[in-house]
């Protein structure tokens, strides 16, 4: 067995030391922490702990070399207290790669790798100085308000917890968005209006959604036909309706 399965297939959490609580080590789907050495002074109820940090690809390309996939560490407060939330990763304060694996897309992987571990879906970023700002506006954190000072604290979400906020957005019950109210609409290839986004019934395939106003313009620029090729050509370039990921943008106007 490659040494990455076998950090792969470490629980959640282990804990390891006469006090219960000296070693934890978390694993992700391409990084591991491993190590959870106090790093100093904690508050109630949590810890203030340094993890190295390994890539499951580099020791899988270096022979399961354990030492060779270290890339770096970071600094994380982890729930304390007994209980179910005892070891869950509560916010990271620092993050440092080593300088070969900066600006290579492992900082944001392993961002994401960690905050996917949380219980809450929520990781508090500590301390964001200015020239780290815009890494962290790309991940998407959002700014806790009133703030002072250069360093500035935010929240870092799961991506799924954002997709499922943005959709109740989209798919909203207010009076704008789709004809009669409510979120966006779910058209067919004849360019008819037939439901909400996110309320298609089984074996409908990949619905295409239009906004109001977004339907009134293909509309006057053709009619029916007009959003039902918009609707052909959505099918047409993704047509998975089960498929993961992002979401895949569909020019609305037909080839001309």
């Amino acid at each position: 067995m490659k040494i990455s399965e076998i950090i792969t297939e470490m629980p959640a959490m282990t804990l390891h030391g006469p006090d219960g609580f000296g070693l934890t080590q978390y694993s992700g789907d391409e990084y591991a922490l491993v190590g959870g050495f106090r790093d100093g002074s904690s508050n109630a109820g949590e810890l203030r702990l340094k993890y190295q940090i390994y890539s499951h690809a580099l020791i899988d390309a270096n022979g399961g070399d354990f030492a060779k996939g270290e890339i770096g560490y970071c600094v994380v407060r982890v729930a304390s207290d007994d209980g179910e939330d005892q070891g869950d990763i509560l916010g990271l304060i620092d993050i440092e790669l080593k300088p070969k694996y900066r600006k290579s897309g492992h900082g944001k992987k392993i961002v994401r790798d960690i905050v996917d571990t949380t219980k809450s879906g929520n990781l508090d970023i500590h301390d964001i100085q200015k020239k780290a700002k815009k890494f962290w506006d790309k991940m998407g954190v959002e700014y806790k308000s009133k703030q002072t000072g250069s360093a500035q604290n935010a929240v870092l979400r799961k991506q799924t917890e954002q997709i499922e906020e943005d959709l109740r957005a989209w798919f909203g019950k207010g009076k704008k968005g789709g004809a009669g109210g409510g979120g966006w609409d779910r058209y067919n290839t004849k360019g008819e209006r037939v439901g909400k986004c996110g309320d298609s019934s089984k074996g409908e395939g990949k619905p295409k959604c239009l906004s109001k106003s977004r339907a009134a313009s293909l509309r006057s620029s053709g009619g029916k036909k007009a959003i039902a090729n918009a609707v052909k050509r959505k099918k047409s370039n993704d047509p998975n309706a089960n498929r993961k990921g992002k979401a895949k943008n569909v020019n609305s106007h037909p080839k001309k």
